[in-house]
C-alpha cells in the first residue's frame, strides 16, 4: 500500500518541484517569437503548460495542449506530439477522466513504439499501470 502511494506521489508531484520559480511570461514570450527555433518554441510552450496550468487549471491546459500538438504536427516533431498526448493524459487525470487519460497515454506510447524510443515506452507503460491501478484493474 505504501509503495503505491509513493508511486502516485512521484508520478504527480516530483516533476513540478524542479521549476517552481519558472517565469511564465518569459515562456509565453519565447513561444510567441517566430524568430526562435521550433524546438525552443515547443519546449517553452510545454513548460508554460506544465508549470502554469496542468496542476491548477487542467481545463485550460487541454486547450493549450491542442495548440502545442498542432504546432508539433506542423513541424513534424513527434517528440513534442508525444509530450502533448502524455500531458493531455495528466490533465484528464486531474479532471477525474481516467479512461480519457488512458487513451492519451496509449497515443503517446504508440509514438514511442513507432520511433523506437524505449524511454518514452517505459514511461508510458508506467503511467498506464498507474491509471489501471487507480481504476482497480489489476492483472493477477
Amino acid at each position: 500500500m505504501k509503495a503505491s502511494k509513493l508511486a502516485i506521489f512521484l508520478f504527480l508531484l516530483i516533476p513540478f518541484s524542479s521549476f517552481a520559480g519558472t517565469n511564465l511570461d518569459s515562456l509565453w514570450g519565447i513561444w510567441s517569437d517566430d524568430a526562435q527555433a521550433d524546438t525552443v518554441r515547443l519546449k517553452a510552450m510545454d513548460d508554460y503548460i506544465w508549470f502554469g496550468y496542468i496542476f491548477s487549471q487542467p481545463d485550460s491546459a487541454l486547450v493549450l495542449l491542442e495548440e502545442l500538438r498542432a504546432f508539433a504536427l506542423e513541424k513534424e516533431n513527434w517528440k513534442y506530439e508525444s509530450i502533448s498526448y502524455s500531458n493531455e493524459a495528466r490533465a484528464h487525470y486531474y479532471l477525474g477522466y481516467l479512461n480519457k487519460a488512458i487513451e492519451n497515454f496509449e497515443k503517446a506510447l504508440e509514438l514511442g513504439l513507432k520511433h523506437g524510443d524505449k524511454k518514452l515506452e517505459a514511461n508510458m507503460y508506467n503511467s498506464l499501470g498507474v491509471m489501471y491501478k487507480n481504476l482497480g484493474d489489476h492483472a493477477t
